[in-house]
């Protein structure tokens, strides 16, 4: 059973996530959106998603902005989420790297919009992954009949 204070702390994880998501949306708009500013958002939103789902299992995530790090740990709880893994390792280094000049360049309106729309489906699963295990959790387990 997950720790109460952790399952608080996943929720804590996924709002700071959906910060971030809030953001990407928000910065995408126009034709002169920030697009490197963009995709260190999405980059975060798909992080702090899956150190959430990792948080809810009583489990310390690593102190990394290795997205595909973390999706290796968290697999096992969330499967599906393996699907996204080409795209989570392109976003790793827009957590550092995309916001110093001279590192990789400023990337396209596509890269950007990609790596929103992967940080929204990892957030929508971890987020989908974390209510379930709660409504299991919370559901009075049955007794067994005694005869």
């Amino acid at each position: 059973m997950t720790n109460p204070r952790n399952r608080e702390l996943a929720g804590q994880w996924l709002a700071k996530a959906d910060r971030d998501l809030l953001t990407v949306r928000r910065m995408s708009e126009g034709p002169d959106a920030p697009l490197d500013i963009v995709c260190f958002h999405a980059q975060q939103a798909a992080e702090k998603a899956l150190k959430a789902v990792l948080v809810a299992h009583d489990v310390t995530p690593e102190r990394t902005h290795d997205v595909l790090l973390l999706l290796d740990a968290v697999v096992q709880y969330v499967p599906a989420l393996d699907a996204e893994a080409q795209n989570l390792g392109a976003m790793t280094d827009f957590a550092i790297r995309v916001r110093y000049p001279g590192t990789l360049g400023d990337p396209s309106r596509e890269t950007a919009t990609s790596a929103g729309q992967t940080a929204r489906r990892v957030h929508a699963a971890a987020k989908a992954h974390i209510e379930e295990l709660s409504k299991t959790e919370d559901e009075p387990e049955e007794e067994e009949d005694q005869e």
